[in-house]
């Protein structure tokens, strides 16, 4: 007999279970790597996991794990649920659907709406719009293709209030009043929505301008939110040329800090303007930011056909240089390797090069045979009855594409195993072998800045400072601590610049550079306004990171807690 009782306990068993066989997959995938990683181990020509799971069933995996491990146990029965659904275009009415409808979003029958993903949301006590943003972002990025959103926003009848509401949000994005994340979602929606809306270039050229300022220092979902809302600015039938060409005119402008946040929305624009412009800031000698974003959008726009004739062969000339560099940073060296890996059959030069590579690197060894960052056998270890959390933890710790990394820790991020799996991951990264690998740690630290917690800032600030350390951990620590969760006392960021500072004055490198550029961002975004005024007047530091430093000093508002988080 059916119980409220027996249903919750059954739910809660189930909850212990399926995050206790969380940690013990992602312990099986970490504990091994240093064995899987040596050349010649595992089999030749591994696929990528992830891609044979679709994200219509990933998406019915997260809603069905989501709903399983509900903080109040009614809502995990299913019936109970479907009569507790809301109904209303932002999940604002009490409803209720046919128990059977639930089965069917979560087994991948049905594909999701808009409106059946906000009813999950507000139902679940999710952040608003938190699964919105996700589904929205993957479908683009998978399909490759930018403008209107992947999920239909409901339709508003009267054209003559979708204007008024438009119109609305450009004078509020033209004026000094604060735009929500979700305010440039609604923008953007509705900017689709008409191929030739009544907005002059000033207006395109304005929006796309503060957006871009907004994402360099936009956290988390508000980040991703106002990522999606650009690429629709960018693909836009009327403005995106004049979006493409403002984008262009920032990346042109040394001392414009949010460059590298800008190439990432370039990954789906076919036009050949926009591959020149990632090619160059790939061709950057300056191993920062920038050109490890410009590193990730190429791998995008090569598997989507953007590059072509010359661009093509200069990507090619610069992957080739890159991948046999002494002294580049691991992370950027295997995205170099997996760009030769993958290059169309005409560069076969390229890929001899890329095997004699593999001889002197253990990480282009297992990406050039396995197409992963370790020759992993984790196929083994995934639990029989959830392929989709398998194949995502895989993801998230061997491929070698940072945006599907990056993915893959957003979706375990929403789901009830993220908590867990970052836990496990900061455990893992606290032994010598693994802190010490030029492409583990990073990796790791990477997936913590979506997937950690205050309680993992330690960790990062004792990889940020400790001697003997390869210098793309360091970078990968600092980078972790500016988008971690949580605050590090001002104490420490000044012990760090003091550090790194005396790094760079003994020996100036490109990782010093990437590490004390992480650390104005740290200041500006922590509002630390004595730390950058003592940046920005020392002359012996980089001038470009003495710039952004005083790009922060006159914009203290632009601070992610002045802007939202």
């Amino acid at each position: 007999m059916w119980t409220a009782q027996g249903e919750a306990a059954g739910a809660t068993a189930r909850t212990t279970t399926d995050i206790a066989v969380a940690q013990n997959l992602i312990l099986n995938l970490t504990s091994n790597l240093q064995d899987f990683s040596e050349p010649g181990k595992g089999a030749e020509g591994d696929t990528d996991t992830v891609s044979l799971v679709s994200t219509r069933f990933r998406i019915a995996w997260l809603l069905r794990s989501l709903r399983r491990h509900a903080q109040d146990p009614v809502l995990r029965n299913g019936r109970r649920f479907a009569a507790a659904f809301p109904s209303g275009i932002e999940g604002e009415v009490a409803g209720g659907i046919n128990p059977s409808q639930v089965t069917r979003w979560e087994t991948g029958q049905t594909p999701v709406t808009y409106r059946v993903l906000r009813g999950y949301e507000r139902l679940l006590g999710l952040g608003r719009r938190s699964l919105v943003t996700l589904v929205d972002s993957t479908v683009r990025f998978e399909q490759g293709v930018i403008g209107a959103p992947p999920l239909g926003r409901p339709a508003v009848p009267d054209e003559a209030v979708r204007q008024r509401r438009l119109l609305d949000l450009v004078e509020r994005a033209d004026s000094p009043a604060p735009m929500h994340s979700r305010d440039w979602d609604d923008l953007t929606a509705l900017l689709s929505g008409w191929r030739y809306p009544c907005l002059r270039d000033r207006d395109w050229e304005q929006l796309t301008g503060r957006l871009a300022t907004e994402l360099y220092v936009s956290e988390g979902h508000a980040w991703l939110r106002r990522q999606e809302a650009l690429f629709r600015l960018l693909g836009h039938p009327s403005g995106g040329r004049i979006a493409i060409a403002t984008c262009a005119g920032l990346l042109a402008d040394p001392t414009n800090p949010g460059c590298g946040d800008i190439l990432l929305t370039l990954d789906g624009v076919r036009e050949e303007s926009a591959s020149g412009l990632v090619l160059r800031q790939f061709q950057a000698a300056s191993g920062g930011e920038a050109q490890h974003r410009a590193a990730v959008v190429s791998l995008q726009k090569l598997k989507l056909g953007h590059f072509r004739g010359r661009h093509l062969d200069t990507l090619v000339t610069h992957a080739t240089e890159l991948v046999t560099l002494p002294q580049l940073h691991g992370t950027l060296r295997v995205m170099a390797a997996e760009l030769l890996r993958i290059v169309p059959h005409p560069h076969r030069a390229a890929r001899e090069q890329l095997r004699r590579a593999a001889d002197a690197h253990r990480s282009v060894a297992a990406v050039s045979r396995t197409g992963r960052l370790h020759a992993s056998r984790a196929a083994a270890t995934v639990p029989d009855g959830d392929p989709v959390l398998g194949a995502l933890v895989e993801d998230l710790l061997h491929q070698p594409d940072v945006s599907r990394r990056f993915f893959a820790a957003q979706w375990l991020a929403l789901s009830p195993y993220g908590r867990p799996l970052g836990r496990q991951l900061a455990a893992e990264l606290r032994r010598p072998e693994v802190m010490r690998d030029e492409v583990t740690a990073p990796v790791h630290l990477e997936a913590l800045t979506i997937l950690g917690s205050p309680a993992e800032r330690p960790l990062g600030e004792r990889l940020l400072v400790s001697p003997g350390l390869p210098a793309s951990v360091r970078v990968s620590a600092a980078r972790a601590l500016t988008h971690m969760p949580g605050r590090s006392a001002d104490a420490f960021w000044r012990r760090a610049l003091a550090h790194h500072r005396a790094a760079w004055h003994r020996m100036p490198s490109p990782g010093v550079a990437a590490v004390l550029d992480h650390l104005v961002y740290a200041a500006g975004s922590t509002q630390n306004h004595g730390m950058l005024r003592d940046v920005a007047a020392d002359p012996s530091l980089p001038a470009t990171m003495r710039s952004v430093a005083r790009w922060w000093c006159r914009h203290p508002d632009l601070a992610p807690a002045g802007v939202e988080t």
